[in-house]
This record gives structure tokens, sequence and C-alpha cells, in this order.
């Protein structure tokens, strides 16, 4: 299933995590390549995130937490894809 962290290498496979339990968000759209430079893991920029979240759901941005938008829309897989590139 998903590990605690993902290495450079495991690009790939995070594409196609992201393709099933996040079809709607690319993930080199959102990934952070200074600090994936710095840690040696995979990691996504929250503030990239957050904006293709506001462009996914507009109306629920401001009222509710990422977490609780990408739970709502895409459930709980979701959720811990993102804690383990965060």
């Amino acid at each position: 299933m998903i590990t605690d962290h993902f290495k450079p290498h495991e690009h790939q496979k995070v594409a196609k995590l992201f393709s099933r339990y996040i079809p709607d968000i690319n993930p080199a759209d959102i990934h952070d390549g200074e600090e994936t430079a710095r840690t040696g893991r995979l990691i996504i920029d929250l503030n990239k995130l957050e904006g293709r979240l506001a462009n996914l759901y507009p109306k629920e941005i401001g009222s509710f937490s990422m977490e609780e938008i990408i739970r709502k829309h895409y459930g709980y897989k979701a959720v811990f894809l993102i804690r383990k590139l965060i």
C-alpha cells in the first residue's frame, strides 16, 4: 500500500496512486522540487495544492480545510497519500 515516504525515483508510483485516488490533480503540478532535493523525499507544495483545490472547489476552499475537501471528494486513501508527501 502506501509507505511512510516516497523517494524521488518513485515519481511514477506516485503518479499512478494519484491517478487512482486523486485523478483531478497531477502530482507534477504540485511537486516541490527544492524540498524534494533538500530532503531526499518526494514533497508537494501545499500552496500549489491549495490553489489547485481552489480551482476545483472554489465554494469550499474558504469554509473547509484542504484535508476535509480531499476526504469529501476523494476519500481517506487520498488523504493518507497527501500526508505521505508533505
